[in-house]
């Protein structure tokens, strides 16, 4: 199992592979799921449910999650982040991918896409990554206020785990980095700052 996880993941990163599928019928397959229901109908068990039904399906989720198809890209990665278990064995050939196709989405894509990407063990080359990514988005002022605190979770929980970075990283947390944010955020922004830097 083991190897045929690594042998998928080196696929998974061949663009040539990840790309035979088409857009069109993930799409498909993901409004055939729907059944034209309002969201909110979907429950995360029936959303396990047709993902347990065909290997393909999960493979074709993400791969629709990973591309921009309006109003359906984000929604895969909404019900997959809501339906895997932590640490998910079928994430893990896709970890650098979806941290690649980061950059470039919308707010609320990203958004969805980083829960999903949080709840694996990364690799530290794949930490370093997605950090760079979250960085990113934390300092895009224009991005919404919640995939910004969620990014800015993410760069905390990694300065945690490396103390050594945590006086480089001064910069980032700039006044003027609050501005954007509401009240409240900025309040637990603050928070978290200030038990990271006097602990």
């Amino acid at each position: 199992m083991e190897q045929f996880l690594k042998d998928l993941e080196v696929s998974v990163l061949n663009s040539s592979f990840f790309y035979r599928f088409t857009t069109m019928e993930p799409l498909q397959l993901l409004k055939h799921f729907r059944a034209d229901r309002c969201w909110s109908a979907v429950s995360d068990s029936d959303f396990v449910q047709f993902l347990e039904q065909k290997p393909s399906h999960f493979h074709n989720m993400i791969g629709l999650a990973l591309t921009d198809c309006p109003n359906y890209s984000w929604r895969a990665a909404w019900l997959i982040a809501r339906t895997v278990e932590f640490n998910d064995f079928r994430v893990k050939p896709y970890r650098l991918k979806i941290i690649r196709s980061l950059q470039g989405k919308s707010s609320g894509h990203q958004r969805e896409l980083l829960k999903l990407i949080v709840q694996s063990q990364l690799t530290q080359h794949q930490e370093g990554c997605l950090f760079d990514v979250c960085v990113s988005i934390w300092e895009n002022q224009s991005k919404k206020a919640g995939t910004r605190y969620f990014a800015f979770q993410y760069i905390v929980k990694i300065l945690q785990k490396h103390p050594e970075l945590i006086a480089e990283s001064n910069a980032l947390f700039d006044e003027s980095q609050l501005h954007s944010l509401s009240p409240g955020v900025q309040r637990t922004v603050r928070k978290r700052l200030d038990c990271l830097f006097n602990p």
